[in-house]
């Protein structure tokens, strides 16, 4: 019996000692449950007091002002944290200049969020960090070199954005020159954004096989190449490269077969090479080409291109252009005021457009063009009225029979129109007019002899104006 009673004490005291065991390590293990907000050096040393090993929310270490920041310097107190379910945002803090504290989390399953920081010189506090669950976002922290610490991600599900493209300067990151610790990383779920930076290249992107968002490479003065994306097969939205001072050609990206959404070049100075393009073959919105003031040719660069939504080429320097000799599928096609465009030739397998516009290209002396092209919605080809300019050589549209909507030619120094010989039908209003020594109309005999105009027939302002009586009678030349 004594042996019985013996066991039991022994029993009540083992239960005793692993209570309050378990009861010490829960105190010591504890985890906060709600949202935390962090304005101020005394508000993260009470709350890192307690020692807290996660928090059940957000924890963000902000002044919430927009005139001023925090006084917050050191973050070593929260070093018993190890995991946030929520965003952890570190932002509007002037005078902290690293993350030493935040040394032991793993996990964020939200957002990581880092802005407004202006001494912050590293992050590499961050290397224990494996989990990302939303975005990486970088932004305006003027004097972080580099993203080391960030080494342990190899995954984003929703966007990573170094920078934002609002314009030069803003909201950057004006020191960052490297980005190699991203070298791990092979997915990115959303948009790749990098702007502002002062990098040379895209080096520790060479995983990143897809982008599922948009790509913005915008405002990096010093960026040269795009060395780093040279694996990119497929871009799901937008792809925008702008304000690249310093990039000359786009050759890394001759991997990329298609873009679900626009292209936007623009307002990279020294670009004078898009043969990177020359192996895709869809891209699913406009291609848009605009003020690369180095850009003198386009030639072969989309050779693969078979369709686009619409392709908008103007305000450049571009001298030639003859390219896009395999697109098929294609909505909308504008050259506009491309002060010193010659030459536009190729389209040729191009047989039915929506606008088709060539306006105020003041140079332009060859059309040689769009020679299977049928029906076009709008049809329109003019020049600056206020240049004394050459006629225009157009060996084109010898296919053209239909323009659904309106035609208008205007300002060009032709004599004669006959490259509208086959036309038959114009759906709403012709207009031709201030074309300074067009004297022969005999283009439009097909035309109106046959009844194929549905609307006005403007003709004026050209050196010899025939009615569509006229024309009918067989005078459609002085």
């Amino acid at each position: 019996m004594k042996y019985f009673n013996n066991l039991l004490y022994l029993s009540i005291a083992l239960l005793f000692i692993f209570s309050c065991s378990s009861e010490d390590s829960n105190e010591s293990q504890q985890i906060y449950n709600g949202d935390v907000l962090l304005e101020n050096q005394a508000e993260v040393n009470e709350f890192g007091s307690n020692n807290y090993v996660g928090v059940n929310g957000n924890l963000r270490i902000i002044l919430e002002d927009v005139v001023n920041s925090s006084n917050i310097t050191d973050l070593n107190i929260l070093s018993s944290i190890t995991y946030v379910s929520g965003d952890l945002t570190v932002a509007n803090n002037g005078l902290l200049a690293n993350f030493d504290g935040l040394d032991n989390i793993t996990e964020v399953d939200g957002s990581l969020k880092i802005s407004y920081n202006p001494q912050l010189n590293n992050i590499e506090a961050l290397n224990s960090l494996n989990h990302i669950g939303e975005n990486l976002i970088i932004s305006e922290c003027n004097n972080l070199t580099t993203l080391n610490g960030l080494d342990g991600i190899n995954n984003i599900p929703g966007n990573l954005s170094i920078g934002v493209d609002v314009g030069g300067g803003a909201l950057s990151n004006l020191s960052l020159t490297n980005i190699n610790s991203l070298s791990n990383l092979n997915s990115i779920g959303g948009n790749l954004q990098i702007s502002g930076s002062k990098l040379s290249n895209l080096q520790g992107l060479e995983n990143i096989l897809n982008i599922n968002g948009n790509l913005t490479i915008s405002f990096n003065d010093e960026l040269s190449t795009l060395d780093g994306i040279n694996n990119l097969v497929n871009i799901e939205n937008e792809f925008i490269i702008s304000h690249n001072q310093s990039l000359i050609n786009l050759n890394e990206l001759n991997s990329i077969n298609s873009v679900g959404g626009n292209i936007n070049i623009s307002s990279n100075d020294l670009l004078e090479d898009l043969s990177g393009f020359s192996n895709i073959e869809t891209i699913g919105g406009f291609l848009s080409i605009s003020y690369n003031n180095s850009l003198t040719e386009i030639m072969n660069d989309f050779s693969n291109l078979s369709s686009s939504d619409g392709i908008f080429i103007d305000n450049g320097v571009i001298q030639i252009l003859d390219d896009f000799s395999n697109l098929t599928n294609c909505n909308y096609i504008f050259i506009e005021e491309n002060e010193s465009l010659l030459e536009i030739v190729g389209f040729n397998t191009l047989q039915s457009i929506d606008n088709l516009i060539i306006d105020d290209n003041e140079k332009l002396n060859t059309i040689e063009a769009f020679q299977s092209l049928i029906t076009a919605e709008i049809f329109e080809i003019t020049q600056p009225l206020t240049i004394s300019d050459s006629p225009i050589t157009i060996n084109s549209f010898s296919n053209l029979s239909t323009i659904n909507l309106s035609l208008r030619i205007e300002g060009i120094a032709n004599s004669e129109i006959d490259f509208l010989s086959n036309v038959e039908f114009v759906g709403t209003d012709l207009n031709i007019f201030y074309n300074e020594n067009l004297y022969n109309l005999c283009g439009l005999n097909n035309l109106i002899i046959n009844n194929g105009l549905l609307g006005d027939f403007n003709v004026f302002h050209n050196l010899y104006n025939p009615t569509i009586q006229d024309i009918q009678n067989g005078d459609c030349s002085l």
